[in-house]
């Protein structure tokens, strides 16, 4: 290998960094590029949501069913029964849980059970 001197080398640095600033450019406009794209796929993708909702809408009517119109509205969820799902009782009753403490159910049953001890 031939050494450099130093007016090459000084060439050779400068082409690099005229290479290195041509790159730099590159990597900002292709930048600016995938964020335009990015913008252009979220507003193609929120379109896509869009007419897929308005597509249902679309089809659920009772011509493209062998439902009763009636059964086009949508109807409110039944409201959930008792937390684990068991009875109330007169101890478990909140209808009971404003009466005094002497005339609640549960004090009623202490007094029967004392009664028969």
């Amino acid at each position: 290998m031939i050494p450099l001197t130093k007016r090459a080398c000084r060439q050779v640095i400068k082409q690099q960094r005229w290479r290195i600033t041509e790159l730099e450019t590159q990597v900002a406009d292709l930048a600016a590029k995938l964020a335009q794209r990015d913008a252009v796929i979220a507003r193609l993708e929120q379109q896509v949501a869009d007419l897929s909702a308005q597509m249902v809408r679309l089809l659920k009517n009772s011509s493209t069913s062998s439902k009763p119109p009636s059964s086009d509205i949508v109807k409110p969820p039944k409201p959930p029964g008792p937390k684990g799902g068991k009875p109330l009782t007169p101890l478990t009753c909140p209808a009971f849980s404003s009466l005094p403490a002497s005339q609640s159910p549960a004090a009623e049953i202490r007094r029967s059970e004392a009664a028969v001890v």
